[in-house]
């Protein structure tokens, strides 16, 4: 959806009850990436009502196939799968339109979300994204529950060349030679050795942390003087016992450009402003003056030490820009640890 906006079409009296917090979060979304120092342009959304239900809207017939019906019709309506995402407490109304390959979500207000609790919740059977309160359907959630149900990678934002979005198993090829050249495990752990594996590895990743989490470690891009997008390296999050943690690894033909503070400002603002984050951690070894240098300019501060250098191996958080090739890996050295606050945060941006 990068470039586009998600239209999300609130449908019946109980799913325009979220149309003030949900409208106003769109826009202030917009307003923030808009004003931000940081740079850090996401995905747009804007807000439809349809109080009167779908039966009422100019132009809409029954689906194909599904005659009886209330329903949409994609070209009649003005309704698209492609950029739209139905919201409604009428659940015949969000199956047949799933059917016809919209993005939908049961609102299902007054709800504890607890399946065992809420008998009603049984009339959303088939319907895998449901909230219960205006509050829950928030302007992430909307383009995530989009971009899961037409199977493309969820972006996460752009800050100026630079764009970040979820890997997919497209990425493999780049992101497995981006892992395995010399000196990338000296500060990270790489991908496995063996080609077949590091695909599993990735694939698991994919059909897993994506899903279970709703973020991770994310593929940049970069786009060149023609405007041509390439895989720089990947750049993220991951769960720490503190909170979310910051890694990347930034191929060595576009090291020392600037890509890798673009890409972890873009994923910055994406813990704090969408996560609502109260602070993202990041380890890094001493001797690794760049990243150390890196994390700096970001805003984070140090917060103490980790540990010895095998205490971070096998996990996926971790930070490598360096130049030039290792001919072995470090001794075990300190492993600092960083803290960047959601206040340092704001008073930057």
């Amino acid at each position: 959806m990068d470039g586009s906006t998600l239209r999300i079409w609130l449908i019946g009296e109980e799913a325009c009850q979220a149309a003030p917090v949900l409208a106003g979060a769109c826009a202030g979304a917009a307003e923030g990436a808009a004003e931000s120092a940081a740079g850090v342009a996401q995905p747009s959304c804007v807000v439809k009502l349809c109080p009167a239900g779908i039966s009422e809207h100019p132009g809409v017939s029954g689906l194909p196939g599904l005659p009886g019906l209330p329903g949409l019709s994609g070209t009649l309506s003005g309704m698209n799968a492609g950029t739209d995402l139905l919201v409604s407490a009428d659940a015949t109304l969000l199956r047949a339109a799933a059917a016809a390959g919209f993005a939908v979500i049961g609102y299902a207000a007054g709800g504890s979300g607890d399946e065992e609790k809420d008998d009603f919740f049984g009339d959303f059977t088939g319907i895998p994204n449901i909230v219960c309160s205006p509050d829950a359907l928030t302007p992430l959630w909307c383009r995530t529950v989009w971009s899961r149900t037409r199977g493309l990678p969820l972006e996460i934002g752009r800050c100026g060349r630079v764009r970040l979005r979820e890997s997919i198993e497209a990425d493999f090829a780049d992101l497995y030679r981006i892992s395995r050249e010399p000196g990338s495990d000296r500060y990270t752990p790489t991908m496995p050795a063996d080609e077949e594996e590091a695909r599993q590895q990735l694939s698991a990743y994919l059909r897993e942390a994506y899903p279970f989490f709703g973020w991770g470690l994310w593929t940049v891009l970069i786009e060149d003087s023609a405007g041509k997008e390439m895989i720089a390296g990947r750049c993220g999050l991951t769960p720490g016992v503190d909170g979310p943690e910051l890694g990347f690894i930034i191929g060595r033909a576009f090291r020392r450009q600037g890509i890798a503070h673009l890409a972890c400002r873009i994923a910055l603002a994406y813990a704090f402003e969408e996560l609502e984050a109260p602070a993202v951690w990041a380890d890094c070894h001493e001797e690794n003056q760049a990243a150390v240098s890196l994390l700096t300019r970001l805003g984070f501060s140090r917060s103490g030490l980790r540990g010895q250098e095998q205490s971070l191996r096998g996990q996926d958080a971790g930070m490598h820009d360096q130049g030039g090739e290792a001919e072995k890996k470090p001794e075990p050295g300190n492993i600092l640890r960083f803290r960047l606050g959601i206040d340092v945060w704001e008073q930057q941006s």
